[in-house]
């Protein structure tokens, strides 16, 4: 399967042109006063927008409404265990529907909104000219192989990124060609909003160094940025970054010591910063 996974890594970025025009129109968007990048995924793949849309705050500092992602049957194709939370909270909306009646009417030319496409689709969804007419930029992301059918009805100057898959030994695994074309379609979000937020100014020497310190994977990540930019030892990179986040010259011994305090209570004391000045 390993060997299967690289063909497909190597077939995605063969569509490299339309994944660059991607990036460019990403970029654009974001860069702009109020523009959105909107993910409408069908079934897993609208979930794979939905990941990386979430990954977009914390790594680069964005806001939750620069990069969403909408499912086609919102709820009912994410089948997570507590249902529908727009029970608990009316803005989680995940619809396609709620795209069209709710956002659609406000969308401009800044507006970037990507259709990732099933294998099996032949048409581009209605809902793709109802937005085109909007002004907003429409682009398509579909990875199937050489004998799928091609795409229909797709609105004038749609942007599509379109990834030819490998013919695939069915006998290495019976979910393959599905797992193959969502590693596809996730290498080209990557790609896109990794790209994007390097158009924005998000990144300064391949560091990604516009983070929230949000999990601890961030956590270590902002040490090393310090400690490289400041050519200061990791230890002393580590102190700098917690008097920054409990907004002190003088943290306590506690606060400095690993084994005294977990990173987890730095990770909620900068996630309460980041609230606080949200508001």
């Amino acid at each position: 399967m390993q060997g299967e996974c690289e063909r497909a890594m190597l077939a995605t970025y063969e569509a490299a042109a339309g994944m660059a025009e991607l990036v460019q129109a990403t970029g654009r968007t974001l860069s702009s006063a109020q523009g959105r990048v909107i993910y409408l995924g069908e079934d897993t793949y609208g979930i794979l927008g939905l990941v990386d849309a979430s990954e977009c705050p914390p790594t680069y500092n964005a806001m939750a409404t620069d990069v969403q992602g909408f499912l086609d049957h919102g709820y009912d194709t994410l089948l997570n265990k507590e249902g529908d939370l727009t029970r608990v909270d009316p803005s989680l909306q995940l619809s396609w529907a709620h795209v069209d009646q709710a956002l659609r009417p406000g969308m401009t030319p800044d507006d970037l909104v990507v259709f990732l496409l099933a294998p099996s689709t032949a048409a581009v969804p209605g809902l793709a000219a109802r937005v085109a007419a909007t002004g907003a930029r429409v682009a398509v992301v579909r990875a199937a192989a050489p004998d799928a059918p091609a795409l229909a009805d797709a609105p004038a100057n749609t942007l599509v990124v379109s990834v030819q898959l490998p013919a695939l030994a069915l006998s290495v695994l019976p979910a393959g060609p599905a797992v193959l074309a969502e590693l596809a379609v996730k290498l080209v979000l990557n790609a896109a909003t990794t790209g994007g937020h390097v158009l924005k100014g998000k990144v300064m020497g391949n560091y990604m160094i516009d983070l929230q310190v949000s999990n601890n994977k961030l956590f270590y990540r902002a040490t090393s940025i310090v400690a490289s930019f400041s050519g200061a030892p990791l230890p002393a990179a580590r102190e700098a970054l917690i008097k920054a986040i409990h907004q002190t010259s003088a943290p306590s011994p506690a606060q400095l010591a690993e084994d005294a305090t977990p990173i987890s209570e730095h990770i909620r004391a900068a996630s309460a910063a980041v609230a606080a000045y949200a508001e």
